[in-house]
């Protein structure tokens, strides 16, 4: 019975072949361009690939960690760069009279005294008015920028810095309970953090690259299971079927096990195929360096392998519920109707919450219901970045733990509908 399941695609192995090999070229081009990414803060994909210097920066960076040497270090290392590159202090006199003048850049606000930037020309928040214009505007700076605003705040003291950053953003839609349960998440993660710094460029491609599975392999899925139930109905065989020895609920078991075992296959072979695309033409350096998005870290506290690892585990089982929904919809509905209406629910649930990238924005109505659809479930690109969480009654759920019961409540009801619907023995 199980092989006979399997004799039912050879009518269509061409047709099918080349669907998938279609979208899964489509989804291998997204390493290239077409994602949100979610450390475009630290590098561009595009000029990536269009500027070969910048190429070259970019891969360069080193993977360090934060802790009180590198901090050290890097202090010194700036003394030594305004030591080489300061203006004189004419100079900077001068620049400030002109920068904070009636026709300056910053007319009109509060300049610092000259005397203390002259009497503290290492503090960075001065950079702008010690260093010569070649030096402020070098790449040097960029390292050194990041350093100071965001690495070392956040490594000397995690919670603060997140609090900090917090109070100056809108933080619109969340309740006061999810804002209180957002510090103490915070505070709990950060309490011993230390960050990691460098070029990840593979990771953070592998990371993003999963919003683009529903458009990818989740039409695959479309394709290859909508026939799964909805052959016998459009020939008439239910009620032979009914009749058969083993039962209809045999039959029902062996096709979702059929669907099982394919889902599994295409999901593993899409992984493994970015995988190796991201490793060939990013490499894989940088597993240990934090996430973070718009000099945020994950909400979790994660390094890129351990945020890959549980992102991949969520898209495993958020792919099942896909292709258990593509068969229920087959056991519903002729095949004229289920496949267009799977194809529209796939278009309309699968485009990313674009909500992950700001830490402050709680998901709106549609972005919760929508991150617990199957399509969003399957890219699992929302559930760890930012905190996000479900404040309904008494109950205050976090998406990770909501997403979790959501598969599994999806995949339970969605089995029980499709044996109760094939009925039988």
């Amino acid at each position: 019975m199980f092989r006979f399941e399997f004799d039912k695609f050879r009518r269509q192995r061409l047709f099918l072949a080349a669907a998938v090999l279609t979208l899964l070229l489509i989804y291998l081009l997204s390493a290239f361009g077409g994602i949100v990414m979610m450390a475009e803060w630290k590098w561009n994909l595009n000029t990536f690939w269009n500027d070969k210097e910048y190429r070259r920066e970019v891969l360069s960076r080193k993977v360090e960690t934060i802790d009180s040497a590198w901090i050290q270090k890097v202090q010194e290392e700036y003394h030594t760069f305004v030591d080489e590159n300061r203006r004189t202090d004419e100079e900077i006199r001068l620049f400030m009279d002109e920068w904070y003048g009636e026709s300056g850049p910053a007319a009109g606000e509060d300049a610092p005294e000259y005397e203390s930037v002259i009497a503290d020309p290492y503090n960075y928040s001065y950079a702008y008015l010690v260093l010569n214009e070649d030096a402020y505007y070098s790449n040097r700076l960029e390292y050194f920028d990041e350093a100071f605003r965001f690495y070392i705040p956040l490594a000397q003291d995690a919670p603060a810095y997140l609090r900090d950053r917090w109070e100056h953003e809108e933080n619109t839609g969340y309740s006061r309970r999810q804002l209180s349960d957002r510090e103490q998440l915070a505070d709990s993660v950060f309490e011993n953090f230390t960050p990691v710094t460098g070029s990840s460029c593979g990771w953070d491609v592998l990371i993003c690259a999963g919003q683009n599975l529903p458009y990818t392999l989740g039409l695959a899925l479309l394709a290859v299971l909508c026939t799964s139930f909805s052959t016998e109905r459009a020939f008439s065989m239910r009620p032979l079927l009914r009749t058969a020895r083993k039962g209809r609920n045999r039959l029902a078991a062996v096709k979702l096990a059929r669907a099982w075992l394919i889902t599994t296959i295409l999901w593993g072979i899409f992984q493994f195929s970015i995988l190796i695309t991201a490793a060939l033409a990013y490499g894989l350096e940088g597993a240990d360096v934090t996430v973070m998005y718009l000099a945020v870290p994950s909400i979790y506290g994660l390094s890129n392998l351990q945020y890959y690892m549980i992102q991949t585990v969520f898209s495993y089982f958020g792919t099942l519920t896909f292709g258990l929904f593509v068969c229920l919809l087959s056991c519903l509905l002729p095949l004229r109707v289920s496949l267009p209406l799977g194809l529209v629910f796939t278009l309309i649930t699968g485009y990313p919450n674009q909500s992950f990238a700001f830490s402050d924005q709680c998901f709106d109505l549609w972005e919760k219901i929508a991150a617990l659809s199957q399509a969003q479930l399957m890219s699992a690109f929302t559930t760890l970045q930012t905190y996000q969480s479900y404040d309904i009654g008494i109950c205050l759920i976090r998406l990770p733990a909501a997403s979790a019961a959501a598969i599994a409540a999806e995949l339970i009801v969605m089995a029980v509908l499709i044996f109760r619907m094939e009925g039988g023995k």
